[in-house]
């Protein structure tokens, strides 16, 4: 399922079927991902598989199933910035992205001899996901009040990346009760100076804050 052509060998020569297939190789990483970090591991299974699946489309696009678009590669994806024509990609990408950001968070847990400017990269292409979301997709809730749940996801996956990073090296540690039982609560290997302690400390919190805001942001039937 990790091969670009099994969505087309087994799609029966349907497209709505071939995305399916491709969805459904994506939903499990993304789910691998936030399972692992849930329970604590370094890695995640799926991510260690060589994948060169096509990515989907927008679940509107996928629900009517009348036409649906060419299917971009990762690497279109991740060139997208320095891309001359503007391609507008699905939430599901985004989402993906998070996930795969949230893969190198989770790789640096169980690392040794870690690098502070390999935290920082993290941290940047943290920051970049958000920074470089383009104007449709700025807000989880569209001019008619609806929900994008996916994009939402994929900013609940960001967050939750962040926390990931900054949490374990931070002081916090020392003075929050019961981080045993916390996801993400193990310290980090190579203690951080003091200052630096500080740092990551203000970083996770202010990743905290916009889990609330997201979740307090939405209307209130999609929270029930």
């Amino acid at each position: 399922m990790n091969q670009r052509n099994f969505a087309t060998i087994n799609g029966q020569q349907q497209i709505a079927e071939e995305e399916s297939l491709r969805r459904t190789w994506w939903e499990l990483y993304v789910v691998d991902g936030i399972m692992a970090g849930f329970w604590r591991k370094s890695e995640f299974n799926i991510h260690s598989f060589a994948s060169d699946v096509l990515l989907p489309c927008e679940e509107a696009t996928y629900m009517d199933a009348a036409c649906l678009p060419k299917p971009p590669t990762v690497a279109r994806f991740d060139n997208r910035l320095f891309e001359d024509d503007e391609m507008l990609f699905s939430s599901f990408c985004y989402r993906i992205e998070a996930a795969r950001i949230l893969a190198r968070v989770l790789a640096l847990s169980g690392a040794r001899d870690v690098h502070q400017d390999q935290v920082q990269a993290i941290d940047n292409a943290i920051a970049g996901w958000a920074h470089h979301l383009p104007p449709a997709k700025a807000d989880i809730i569209d001019t008619f009040g609806e929900v994008d749940e996916i994009l939402f996801q994929a900013h609940m996956i960001i967050q939750y990346a962040s926390l990931f990073l900054h949490f374990p090296r931070s002081n916090l540690l020392s003075t929050l009760a019961a981080t045993a039982n916390i996801a993400g609560g193990q310290r980090d290997i190579h203690v951080s100076p003091s200052s630096t302690q500080h740092t990551h400390a203000i970083k996770a919190m202010e990743a905290s804050k916009p889990v609330w805001g997201i979740i307090f942001g939405i209307p209130q039937y999609y929270r029930m």
